[in-house]
């Protein structure tokens, strides 16, 4: 008997034994034990075992989502800081939702701290180094870069941002939140 022959006939046995009754048996097993609780390094809550939930990934939900999906439900929503519209899932950065918290604790998941957000959103909100624009800074941007008085590159020092982001509220490419 050929080495091709008698690892055909294996494979062909292995085959046989696991019947489709099988293998569903030992699917529930291995989900059943399985079921539980970690925390992420990141300090996020995930829960195991959650095969059935849609926005499980490999039985793995961070608790924080599935909350806030319980919540405001599946679909297109608004950025709760931008109003852009986002969805859950959608397989695109620029519009996937992000659960954010608003206290930034990330424990914290009480329906009442969870608003959707955009990724942009809820980065730029929780970086402690990333500078922040206040109400009306955007306005104060456009005036004095139209009098000619300021270039972009003194409107960026003088705002703590980049000369690319001053850029973009000049030329209105992008909503930014104030």
């Amino acid at each position: 008997m050929t080495v091709f022959a008698r690892d055909s006939a294996y494979r062909a046995k292995q085959r046989a034994a696991w019947t489709p009754e099988r293998r569903a048996a030992q699917s529930a097993r291995r989900k059943a034990a399985a079921v539980g609780v970690s925390i992420t390094h990141y300090g996020y809550r995930v829960l195991t075992g959650q095969y059935v939930h849609p926005l499980a990934k490999n039985g793995s939900l961070a608790e924080h989502r599935m909350v806030l999906y319980d919540k405001i439900g599946p679909g297109i929503h608004h950025c709760h800081w931008c109003d852009k519209l986002i969805e859950w899932n959608s397989g695109d950065y620029d519009t996937d939702l992000c659960a954010d918290h608003l206290d930034n604790d990330k424990l914290n998941n009480d329906p009442e701290n969870l608003v959707p957000s955009f990724f942009e959103c809820n980065w730029n909100r929780t970086n402690p180094c990333h500078p922040r624009l206040r109400d009306g800074d955007a306005e104060e941007i456009r005036a004095q870069y139209a009098s000619g008085g300021m270039t972009q590159k003194r409107l960026a020092d003088r705002y703590g941002i980049t000369q690319g982001a001053v850029s973009r509220i000049i030329n209105n490419q992008r909503r930014i939140r104030t």
